[in-house]
């Protein structure tokens, strides 16, 4: 029951998150997301877990999810402000892969999917030193090694509420109950 699920995520982003994990489609086709702001449903795939799909593909979800889809570009730093039109905002899979959220305040945020394939850890470190030493009134940041478990993986989702953002991280994404820690 797609519409379920929706109305369960749009209710209580973390308690669903500490019950589901959400897999995302990744590649070109077959279902794979677009960044940026559309309109997603969640379809269970048995186990405690569900996908996050398009709803212009699977028009019967009964509650739509507006919100941004973060994806990640191999071997680059991936910049994105959030959009004012969306209140939630979800990120591909992270399984080495850098998070970076940061801005002048919690309303106006600047997010990053940073996935070096081929380059050095420092690629890492210089980019979370730079925007940490960057004087932001917000910043988080969840670095692949340090702030989860790369063989684990983890998600991030954001929710724009009355004080802006906040972000909630589920660790232990590859289908295990792993605990969701925020909000950051």
């Amino acid at each position: 029951m797609a519409g379920g699920l929706n109305k369960s995520f749009i209710n209580n982003p973390t308690g669903f998150m500490a019950s589901n994990f959400i897999h995302v489609p990744v590649g070109a086709g077959g279902g794979a997301l677009m960044q940026g702001v559309s309109q997603f449903g969640l379809t269970t795939i048995g186990g405690g877990g569900c996908i996050l799909g398009n709803f212009a593909s699977n028009s019967y979800f009964a509650h739509p999810i507006h919100a941004f889809f973060l994806l990640a570009n191999p071997n680059a730093y991936n910049t994105q402000v959030l959009p004012l039109n969306a209140d939630v905002m979800f990120t591909n899979h992270l399984n080495g892969c850098q998070f970076l959220a940061y801005g002048p305040d919690r309303n106006n945020v600047t997010v990053e999917h940073n996935n070096w394939l081929n380059g050095p850890a420092s690629n890492y470190t210089n980019r979370a030193a730079a925007i940490a030493g960057a004087g932001h009134g917000f910043f988080f940041q969840l670095r692949p090694g340090i702030e989860y478990n790369v063989m684990d993986g983890a998600n991030v989702v954001g929710v724009r509420g009355p004080g802006g953002w906040q972000f909630y991280v589920r660790h232990d994404a590859n289908a295990n109950p792993g605990p969701v820690t925020g909000p950051h």
